[in-house]
């Protein structure tokens, strides 16, 4: 055999080869591909799985919690506290709630905790109708608008103010010798005076003489009380020396926004210097704030 036919055989070997090994490449990708349709189809259905066991989760934990709702013996005790009616910081919350099991001659009675005490003082409950009852707690706070100097609060003067200020209370009926309660609810109302008189912030820029003053008073609710007047009293050390009134920006305050937000103060700068703002609202009151 000569050089050219082992030339030739060889040519038609690579040829069958290279048929062979794309054949085997086809097929090989063929299977890759299906593989990876029936990976993205496990990984679909997986997920769709996963979903729908989620949404079943949460139906179930919706109809559990209406069912355990329904079952109660007792409803939601709500709470209504009105800053209107409070004087010289006294005043009162009032509580309401339906009771659904009750045997007649049952003892019903509020319980109450304020503040740091931690033990509960109990009240006879008012029915005003048939399984729906009422109890009236005193309170005594100051109403007082929360302050935000420079952006920066003091959170943890607010956290001592909300724990003075939290109410826990639960109910019990009484039968015969058996007794029921429901669970212990907690209302923190420290903070219920900016509900009325709103946030009032101060940011203060200072630069190399003067000290720029930006007051913004956030109402909280349509039932805010409003500012009459603010004013920065200014202080040598102790000694008063004189105020400077706020102006409002009329451009910058529609009624929608419940924002009262004032001109931009300058005031020069002097040795030993003290600055304290304060606010007149319409109801009379009056606070003051050190802010400088």
């Amino acid at each position: 055999m000569n050089q050219d036919n082992l030339i030739k055989i060889f040519r038609v070997f690579v040829v069958v080869a290279l048929i062979i090994s794309l054949f085997i490449n086809f097929n090989l990708l063929s299977r890759l591909e299906q593989i990876e349709f029936q990976v993205n189809q496990i990984t679909t259905n997986q997920h769709n799985m996963m979903s729908e066991v989620s949404g079943q989760s949460n139906h179930i934990r919706d109809v559990m919690q209406d069912i355990k709702q329904q079952q109660s013996w007792i409803s939601n005790i709500k709470m209504d506290l009105d800053a209107k009616k409070f004087e010289n910081g006294q005043g009162e919350a009032a509580f309401e709630w339906q009771v659904k099991e009750l045997e007649p001659g049952s003892e019903v009675v509020f319980h109450y905790a304020f503040g740091k005490i931690d033990e509960f003082t109990e009240i006879p409950a008012e029915e005003i109708q048939k399984g729906l009852y009422r109890a009236s707690v005193p309170i005594e706070m100051d109403l007082k608008p929360r302050w935000e100097v420079d952006m920066r609060m003091d959170k943890q003067a607010l956290e001592e103010q909300m724990e003075q200020y939290r109410l826990k209370y639960f109910v019990s009926v009484s039968y015969d010798e058996q007794s029921k309660s429901s669970e212990i609810q907690t209302k923190d109302i420290g903070d219920f005076g900016t509900s009325y008189y709103g946030i009032l912030q101060v940011d203060l820029h200072k630069d190399q003489n003067n000290i720029n003053v930006r007051f913004v008073n956030h109402h909280i609710n349509e039932s805010s009380f409003q500012i009459k007047e603010a004013t920065i009293q200014k202080y040598e050390n102790d000694t008063f020396i004189g105020e400077e009134k706020l102006e409002l920006e009329p451009e910058n305050n529609p009624p929608e926004e419940r924002i009262g937000m004032y001109k931009m103060h300058q005031i020069e700068q002097y040795e030993n210097m003290r600055l304290v703002m304060k606010v007149v609202y319409d109801n009379g009151k009056t606070f003051e704030k050190e802010i400088y």
